[in-house]
């Protein structure tokens, strides 16, 4: 999987860094900004000698969410198979997650919501 972005001052198509544990997916649909600025930015209510970060949390309760779906074959063993959306409430508290299949383009779910304040 890589991420491409459409970088307007150069009008042409930026090939960035993936996201290692998102990388066995065919693709992820989701803003640069949902990911640098809002998931991997450090919580601000840090539990002492934790030093728990918002992107631990989303990453398992997305995976939490992943594997409770009911499919003929676990997602994360066949992830390739799916495209994976990643976008966020207006107040950027949730993340609100869909997952589509890549043969026929139906979705497996839509607008599941993941909390990101690290509760």
């Amino acid at each position: 999987m890589s991420w491409m972005k459409y970088n307007k001052e150069t009008n042409q198509i930026d090939l960035l860094p993936y996201i290692s544990e998102l990388s066995d997916f065919h693709a992820v649909v989701m803003e640069e900004h949902t990911w640098k600025d809002v998931i991997c930015k450090k919580s601000t209510k840090e539990i002492p000698g934790k030093g728990r970060i918002k992107k631990t949390n989303f990453l398992e309760n997305l995976f939490k969410l992943l594997k409770s779906q009911d499919e003929t074959h676990p997602i994360m063993e066949h992830a390739y198979d799916y495209v994976l959306h990643i976008e966020l409430s207006a107040d950027e508290t949730n993340a609100i997650i869909s997952l589509q299949r890549k043969a026929t383009y139906e979705f497996v779910f839509r607008n599941e919501i993941i909390p990101l304040s690290g509760k």
